[in-house]
């Protein structure tokens, strides 16, 4: 059992179910009580997957950086757009805004200046004298 768990000090449970000769989560994992927390497995896998904010924060701490496709970004933008600038939509943004938008999402969310382009609505050679592409 010492070799199984890998301690000397572990204090050794004799119910652990295995699989593939690992400790299955089911010994520890309360599968049952969890599941009553989302309204479906479609609910959980939404909260789980779609929480880009959660992510970045997440990979920012360990110093990795995540590049989001343009669907997650969008949805980034947009919670952007309503919490920061209190407007609905990017349309509604002055040029200002999408131009300070543009550097946060940029230096934030790692987009590209072909990502900001489509979002922002911002011409290309704008963009390209704002964040220079580096070779």
């Amino acid at each position: 059992m010492r070799e199984f768990v890998r301690s000397r000090k572990a204090h050794y449970r004799t119910d652990l179910k295995t699989l593939d000769g690992y400790v299955s989560p089911m010994s520890f994992c309360r599968i049952d009580i969890a599941e009553r927390l989302f309204v479906s497995p479609r609910d959980y896998f939404h909260r789980i997957s779609h929480n880009i904010e959660s992510s970045k924060e997440i990979a920012s701490e360990i110093g990795e950086r995540l590049y989001y496709d343009d669907s997650d970004l969008y949805l980034a933008v947009i919670n952007l757009c309503r919490t920061k600038y209190k407007k609905d939509s990017i349309a509604l943004l002055g040029r200002e805004e999408k131009i300070e938008l543009a550097k946060v999402i940029k230096y934030e969310y790692n987009a590209s200046n072909k990502q900001i382009c489509r979002m922002l609505k911002i011409d290309m050679m704008i963009l390209e004298a704002l964040f220079p592409v580096k070779f």
